[in-house]
């Protein structure tokens, strides 16, 4: 926290405004949460479409109730 308020007091000393600052945290804290939620979308999509390979009972419920659980818990995290 230390580390940050000296920067947000760094970035208003070159002009930047409260608004322009907001802006910057929402799209860096957009990058963190959709980096790893695009590869575990990906990796889980390979995950059960191997499950299914093996399985002969359909996987999509359970591929979208888990993709569900992930992106929820990742949006309450960083709310």
């Amino acid at each position: 926290m230390e580390q940050d308020s000296k920067q947000y007091e760094a970035l208003s000393k070159l002009g930047l405004t409260l608004k322009e600052m907001k802006q910057i945290a929402a799209k860096q804290v957009a990058i963190l949460f959709f980096i790893p939620f695009s590869v575990a979308a990906v990796h889980a999509g390979f995950a059960f479409k191997m499950l299914q390979n093996r399985c002969p009972a359909p996987l999509s419920r359970q591929a979208c109730l888990s993709l569900s659980f992930f992106s929820l818990f990742n949006l309450a995290t960083i709310s």
